[in-house]
């Protein structure tokens, strides 16, 4: 049987690229939670009624 080079190199390439995507959006997800966190302090604190003023109801 004969073997063929190419296939093994399109199949690491798929699997790399699929590595790669997953990595991303590992990361993206850390991020965005991350930034979210940020935003909503910022945004408790920028509508609180009164200064040093918890909100009553969370933001989204």
């Amino acid at each position: 049987m004969k073997q063929r080079p190419e296939g093994q190199a399109v199949v690491e390439y798929v699997l790399m690229l699929f590595l790669a995507i997953l990595v991303v959006a590992v990361i993206n997800g850390s991020l965005n939670q991350s930034v979210r966190r940020l935003w909503s302090i910022i945004v408790q604190d920028v509508v609180a009624p009164r200064p040093k003023c918890p909100t009553t109801n969370p933001i989204r």
